[in-house]
């Protein structure tokens, strides 16, 4: 990956590992296994900090270029798009097609990318991964940015998907039991009731606590 520094551009920075290649190898002592596996159907979205290799000028280069051939061409120097082909991050997930272009970074309440001195490349920083357990399960309808939104820095993504949903049962085993809802709802009453006795103890604890000196 290169850092985004805004005109220079060089390796990414050891403290900024984290980022990007080195989250798999950041999480895999905290979990032993892929915890996105167990379900039907994942959704993960957010400022994942990826950026466009090449430097600023290049980018402003494509930019300017025809409507039709800008976001190809952009996407050919997304670093995350990068990874994900070469499998080192975000194993199994998808992403919709994208149309739109470079979500970040603007100047704020403007649609003029970053005039500061540090004059950041813009970059697809902002997207939705998705994976399923049944391929079809999720079928991406829309997936773009909201350029009339200009109170960040951003500009909002957003996706809109159909996705089939399979009904859960209640009579499933269970540890070597059955789901017994009744039972389940009991117990969750009892849990809040224990919490809310607790937080109770706490303010009084509290309140006896305070003294008074004249």
């Amino acid at each position: 990956m290169e850092a985004d520094g805004g005109r220079g551009h060089g390796p990414i920075p050891s403290q900024r590992l984290a980022r990007g290649e080195g989250w798999a190898h950041a999480l895999s002592g905290l979990c032993p296994a892929d915890v996105t596996t167990r379900f039907d159907g994942v959704f993960w979205f957010g400022d994942f900090n990826f950026r466009l290799s090449g430097g600023r000028v290049s980018v402003e280069a494509i930019l300017r270029q025809d409507p039709g051939a800008r976001v190809p061409a952009l996407l050919q120097l997304d670093q995350l798009a990068r990874e994900m082909q070469r499998g080192s991050i975000f194993k199994g997930f998808q992403e919709a097609d994208i149309h739109f272009l470079p979500s970040y970074k603007f100047d704020v309440g403007r649609d003029s990318y970053d005039t500061s001195s540090k004059q950041r490349t813009p970059s697809y920083t902002d997207r939705v991964m998705y994976r399923s357990r049944h391929r079809g399960d999720i079928c991406p309808l829309t997936y773009s940015s909201c350029p009339g939104v200009k109170t960040s820095d951003h500009r909002p993504v957003y996706g809109l998907f159909r996705v089939k949903v399979r009904p859960g049962r209640d009579n499933i085993p269970l540890a070597a039991g059955k789901f017994d809802r009744e039972l389940y709802l009991i117990g969750i009453k009892r849990r809040i009731s224990k919490e809310m006795q607790r937080q109770q103890a706490l303010k009084t604890q509290h309140a006896s606590a305070i003294c008074t000196v004249s």
